[in-house]
């Protein structure tokens, strides 16, 4: 009688183990299931570059000047990106060369090109413009490891030229790196620069999603 209840207690610790195995597995499969949502309603089309899952990406931006004075651009300094959970970690990787002054590092609440949640900045004659809240912005001058607590799962912009800016024309504001001297604007000569970022719970990567997005300014 001893043995046989021994084996039933083990039993019952197995079976538990199993349905907290199984518990979590379908926990996954939820999360992974809206984004497999995600991308058959955001399919890639000709003027739309659709949804991809990823478990990290990179954003980057050169510039050069050249005399007279004229500035060359190469950059892809924005990607909007789907959190699949709450309270996950944004971790970033940037990259400098030739910088300057600074990176203006932003990360908005929402899709910024949409304009969610969208708070006034200013007003220019009959031209207003918006932009998404800023959850964090970091002014980054070298390499190292950055991190931002993303508080919910949904939408959020990452910019490496400050946070996206949307006039109420339809377009969005943005400009070269550089800094104030002296009340003038003066653009690095030379910027080589990028961040790899991914999405982090417990340390571990996880699967998000990810909209690339126009590389103009």
């Amino acid at each position: 009688m001893y043995t046989i209840s021994n084996k039933h207690r083990e039993l019952n610790i197995a079976h538990e183990a199993l349905l907290d195995e199984l518990e979590t597995t379908v926990s996954e499969l939820e999360i992974y299931q809206e984004l497999e949502s995600l991308i058959i309603n955001r399919p890639h089309a000709r003027f739309s570059q659709g949804l991809e899952i990823i478990s990290g990406y990179n954003i980057e931006y050169k510039q050069s000047m050249t005399y007279p004075p004229h500035i060359d651009f190469s950059v892809i300094p924005r990607a909007l990106f789907y959190s699949p959970q709450d309270n996950l970690t944004l971790r970033m990787y940037p990259f400098v060369y030739s910088l300057e002054s600074f990176i203006p590092l932003t990360i908005q609440r929402g899709n910024a090109y949409l304009n969610e949640s969208g708070v006034l900045v200013e007003t220019r004659g009959e031209e207003t413009i918006w932009q998404s809240p800023v959850l964090r912005s970091l002014n980054i001058t070298e390499n190292g490891v950055y991190d931002v607590l993303l508080p919910s799962k949904g939408w959020y912009t990452i910019s490496m030229i400050g946070p996206v800016k949307k006039s109420s024309g339809g377009g969005y504001r943005g400009r070269a790196l550089g800094q104030m001297i002296n009340g003038t604007f003066v653009p690095d000569e030379n910027v080589n620069a990028w961040i790899d970022f991914k999405l982090l719970r417990d340390e571990e990567p996880v699967l998000f999603g990810l909209s690339r997005q126009w590389s103009g300014l």
